[in-house]
This record gives structure tokens, sequence and C-alpha cells, in this order.
């Protein structure tokens, strides 16, 4: 081993059960100590780390163009314990959630310079008596799961917004994220026929009667007076996440509601922090970004579960990168100058992995409908209201002429359509995407796999826009956008994957 070896270096966080401290572990393809003027200084890195080392690639999506949550691609880390020494790993320490940090570096080199391969969480370790497996997630775990407040049933006499016990108790409360049309509220006092649309702060901005709108009286000052005055006969009042109605509702009752955020960065940015993402670690932003969205929170929905609807409603994609901040971005057709063109470059470095038929035809359904009803007031009869009631969706449909259509299905007769459900509230952003679909998806794309040396990667990143110097399968001045990357793990080696 020379003085300048390249080392993959782990530090994980975990629970030591016996005495209930947070304990950072260490551990590295090569065992280092860092220097007292290191950070964190005078720390030893045990040699422990197995030929089999933990995968570091990114993709935007799970596939080219599906919107929503990109992915990592971790494993484990094999720690070689053939003599005993970590076993106490596998049975005094809770990792599950914890921290863990992978960098890569040279010995010789501080080790606050080294670089950072990724930042994850870790799952419960598995052993084979003679190794010790730390297993990494990406920190898109986090989003998995979250606390949310429940009913707690304790309505008494007439009194109280936390249901019974025998019909809300132990229920998750609803919530909404920006702007949601026709939603089904919870029934938190029967007695006095008050009703819950969200456990965070929102509007109600139109209270329905089987479809048929509801008179609006003046907005209560408190969760006490609305408990305690009743609307006028009729009319509806309300405060906060709540409303009371003056009279018992004769079908099914729903309602409007906002929230102050409605674009798409922002609620994506409300519901990390829900989920317990610190400020600091998110970076959330989509040029551009100002349709009106939003979304109702189910009672088993995920963080992820809404991010990535909502994401699909702008083109977009979100992820943790390697430092474990949240950043979000969209794809969108490669124009130039490009941040990077790659040259000399021979056929066994790039690999035509697929090329893509372009959709048949591109539907967008928006102006979510959460309550469709089949039966409504009469005064609707016949009315748009009456048939917007009765779907889900409005859609948005293709732009192409049946000519151009036809064209492409004598090219590809098994091409595809793209439907997009999206949360977006308006029909003018719908055609905007629309219009963005076609531009993406329209065409024959293809998408190549590039090995090259780490350095060479320079400053790009997921969502790049790059070139390679080739006359090869005419990419000779043709753009990419990059929508994967592996940065390997020899800290030497990196793969980039190109679409366009």
């Amino acid at each position: 081993m020379t003085k300048m070896a390249t080392v993959v270096a782990v530090e994980a966080q975990g629970l030591h059960l016996p005495t209930g401290e947070v304990r950072t572990l260490r551990f590295a393809t090569h065992g280092f100590a860092t220097e007292p003027g290191d950070t964190p200084p005078d720390v030893f890195f045990q040699p422990a780390i197995g030929q089999n080392l933990p995968g570091l690639a990114r993709t935007m999506f799970e596939e080219t163009g599906v919107y929503g949550a990109s992915q990592i691609s971790v494993g484990t880390v094999e720690l070689i314990n053939h003599s005993g020494a970590f076993d106490a790993l596998a049975t005094d320490y809770a990792f599950d959630g914890r921290r863990v940090e992978v960098r890569v570096g040279r010995l010789g080199q501080a080790y606050a310079t080294w670089s950072v391969a990724l930042v994850g969480t870790l799952e419960t370790p598995e052993t084979d008596g003679t190794t010790i497996r730390l297993v990494l997630r990406d920190r898109l775990s986090d989003l998995e799961t979250w606390e949310r407040p429940t009913y707690a049933g304790t309505n008494s006499a007439g009194l109280g917004l936390e249901g019974n016990a025998n019909d809300l108790k132990g229920q998750t409360k609803p919530r909404v994220y920006g702007a949601v049309q026709n939603i089904a509220p919870r029934a938190v006092n029967d007695a006095r026929w008050i009703y819950q649309v969200s456990d965070q702060l929102a509007r109600v901005d139109a209270v329905y009667d089987n479809g048929g709108a509801v008179t609006r009286g003046a907005d209560y000052a408190s969760l006490a007076e609305i408990q305690t005055t009743a609307p006028a006969p009729g009319t509806f009042r309300a405060f906060q996440g709540y409303y009371r109605m003056g009279t018992k509702a004769t079908g099914t009752m729903t309602a409007d509601v906002t929230t102050t955020q409605q674009t798409v960065t922002t609620l994506l940015r409300q519901i990390a922090l829900d989920a317990g993402i610190a400020a600091g670690d998110i970076s959330a932003d989509v040029a551009g970004d100002d349709s009106v969205v939003g979304i109702y929170a189910p009672n088993d929905a995920t963080p992820r579960d809404l991010m990535d609807q909502l994401a699909t409603s702008v083109g977009a994609w979100y992820g943790f990168d390697r430092l474990g901040r949240l950043r979000m971005g969209r794809l969108s057709v490669p124009v130039g100058p490009p941040a990077r063109v790659w040259q000399g470059y021979s056929v066994m470095d790039l690999t035509l992995r697929r090329m893509l038929p372009p959709a048949k035809r591109v539907a967008v359904r928006y102006a979510h409908n959460w309550t469709p009803q089949q039966q409504v007031v009469g005064s609707l009869d016949g009315t748009p209201r009456q048939a917007w009631l009765r779907e889900a969706y409005r859609t948005e449909a293709d732009i192409r002429s049946s000519a151009v259509i036809t064209a492409l299905l004598n090219a590809w007769p098994n091409a595809a359509e793209l439907q997009v459900d999206t949360e977006l509230r308006d029909q003018a952003p719908a055609t905007a995407l629309a219009a963005r679909l076609v531009a993406l998806h329209g065409v024959p794309r293809l998408e190549f796999a590039l090995n090259l040396p780490l350095d060479d990667l320079g400053d790009v990143d997921l969502g790049s826009v790059v070139a390679v110097d080739t006359p090869r399968y005419g990419m000779a001045g043709r753009l990419f956008v990059v929508i994967g990357m592996d940065t390997g793990q020899d800290g030497r080696s990196a793969s980039v994957v190109m679409w366009g």
C-alpha cells in the first residue's frame, strides 16, 4: 500500500443500546487516522471494509419519461468479521434510520477534502458469521413514513372536535396541501354538524351539499365559537380547517379548500419539512413553477406518495443528491451550450442502451374532482359542473394533428399512449404541460451510457446538458440530458446515462 492509495471510508451512526448514546463508527478499505487539525480530528478508521463496496448510482427517474422521485442504488458496506471483533454491531446497536456518509479520497490528503460520495440512512445490519453488512438506503426512505395527528375520540355531551370512541378514534386527521376541489370532509362533531378538511391551516372556500353550493356566512373567530354558535339555517361558517353547517346536509358533503402555498416547489418543500427533513437539507426549485396545484392526503398516504403526484403535475423530478440535500428539476429538451463536450472516447466507452419510440398520443388530466358524484341537486342538470362532478378529471388532449399521428403510427404501429394524471387546477398549465410532453416524447429519443474517468465529469450532474464528439450514431453536435450517474466505487471512474 502506498501513501497515496485510494480509500473508501464510511462513517455510520448507531444508537448504543447499553448506554443510550448515539455513536459514530468509522471503517475504511485501509486503516488510517485523521490529523489533529483535520475534521474530525484524531479519529481512527478501522481497516474493515471488504471488496463488496456500496454502489453510488443515481437516476433521475425509475424509467425514462416517468416523473417523480429519483433513485439512488447504494447496496451494502461489507465489514470483514472473521475474528468476531464486530459482533456487537449486530446485537448492541440500533442503526435503523441513522445517518451514514461515504467518502472517497487518498491517504496523505486531509480527510475534510475527500469527496462525499453519498449521504444516506441505514437499516438493521445483516450477518453471516464472517461478515457484517451495513445496509445503506437513499434518503428517500426518510419520505416513506411520517407522524400525523389522529383523532382522540373524546367528544362528550355534544362538545369536542375529536369524534367519538366508536367512530373516529385512532383515525388519521385529513390534510390539504395547495388548492383542492370537491373533497369529502370528516364529520368531527355529528351533534353540531361540524366538519374538518385539514389539520393544518387552510381556508374553506366553498361547501357543497349533493353538488349544490351552500351559502357562506361570516368566518368564526375561534374553535370555541364554532362549537357554541350555530350558523343561520341553510348556511355554513368556517374557521381554519373546520366548518359548521346551519342545517343538516341532505346528501354528500364536499368542499373546495386552499392553503397559502399552492405551487409545486413550495408544496414539495412543505411536505418534506412535515416529514422531518431539516430546512437546511432542502434546496428545491422549479424555475417558472407558478401553476396552482393541490393534493388531499388520505390516511395511508406517505410523503413520497404526495410528492410524486405533485412533481408529475409539472413534469418534475426530485431526489436527494450525494450530500443528502433534497433537490428538484424538470426534464427539458436539451438546448445549448452544453456544460461539457466529451471528446476522444472510443466505441468501447459508449453504449447505445435503447431507442425510445415516440408516444402516439399525449393526454394530461387536470382539475381533479376528489369526490365523483352521479346524484346531484336538480339545479345542476345539464350544466358543465354536473358533467365535471361525474368524472375524476378533465382532460387536455394531444395538440398534434391527426396527420402527424398517422405518420407516426405508420413508423411505430405499437407506439403507446402517454397519459399523465396531475393535480393542476386550471386548463392553461395543463395545455402547457401537454405541449412539453409532446416535445419530449412525441419524437424518438436515444439513451446512451458513457464510461469515463471521474476527473472528466467536472461539475456535470443530473439534468446537465452535455455532448459527445463522435461520428457514431449521428451523435456529432447532438445534445443530451444527463438522466443517470454512477460515480463508481474506486474513486477513479464514472458512468453517465444520457437522453436526447
